[in-house]
């Protein structure tokens, strides 16, 4: 008699262990999520920002205290002398020197003449490139930072915010999987060629673009802000820091 319970007992904790591990089979699929990772690359200012308005009345009102408490330079010392000795001067010094002003002159023509360079590329601004993967390493969708243009580093080993999203009901069920998890890390891109920001200068030109990776494109955090949803927005910024 007690032999049979303790097989009875033995089948009823097999048959229930089963169970539980099917039960949690089932309830790890129903839990299961899709794992990606996203690269924010942010190219930092190559130049000065234009000067606010109160910036500019600080420099102007710097630059006129400067001059009322700065000392004549030799320049101005010689346009005084120049107007002091004017008239006396004979013909022929008159023809070998050149004046104060001729010089002040030849200045302005040549600044006028001055051609100042295109501000392309928002130099003046942060930008940033997003760059997605799916089954790969970072490394393998920037490269391996050994370009001849360009140079990305990578901040940390751990992803700085990650954004949860759910599929649809029918392509959960084909996948087998709940939904996905992006993983978004910083990166810096320095170029040594200046604001060279063409495709060639981000991956190297003797490997082919992946499909994995979709369009590069740079933009500002305004811009970046308008082309994303407000969903993944929340899980980005975090990685921007906030423009003054």
């Amino acid at each position: 008699m007690w032999s049979m319970i303790v097989r009875q007992s033995t089948w009823c904790v097999r048959n229930r262990a089963a169970q539980l591990r099917q039960c949690a089979t089932s309830a790890e699929t129903s839990r299961r999520y899709d794992l990606f990772a996203a690269i924010c690359v942010e190219r930092a200012p190559l130049l000065s920002p234009a000067l606010t308005k109160l910036e500019q009345t600080v420099q102007h009102c710097l630059q006129k205290m400067d001059a009322e408490r700065s000392l004549r330079c030799d320049h101005e010392m010689k346009a005084d002398l120049e107007k002091r000795s004017k008239g006396k001067k004979s013909e022929e010094e008159e023809v070998k020197l050149v004046t104060v002003q001729e010089l002040e002159d030849s200045w302005m023509d040549n600044a006028k003449d001055f051609k100042t360079e295109a501000r392309d590329g928002k130099l003046e601004r942060p930008l940033y490139l997003v760059a997605k993967s799916v089954g790969r390493v970072l490394s393998d969708c920037i490269g391996d930072g050994k370009g001849k243009n360009w140079q990305v580093q990578v901040l940390g080993n751990a992803p700085a915010s990650v954004y949860t999203f759910k599929y649809p009901t029918p392509v959960a069920q084909k996948a087998n999987s709940v939904g996905g998890k992006i993983f978004f890390y910083k990166g810096i891109f320095s170029s040594p060629t200046g604001h060279d920001l063409s495709d060639e200068a981000l991956l190297h030109k003797d490997q082919p673009r992946s499909s994995e990776i979709q369009e590069l494109r740079w933009v500002t955090c305004d811009e970046l802000k308008e082309l994303l949803p407000e969903k993944y927005w929340k899980s980005v910024h975090v990685l921007i820091p906030p423009e003054e």
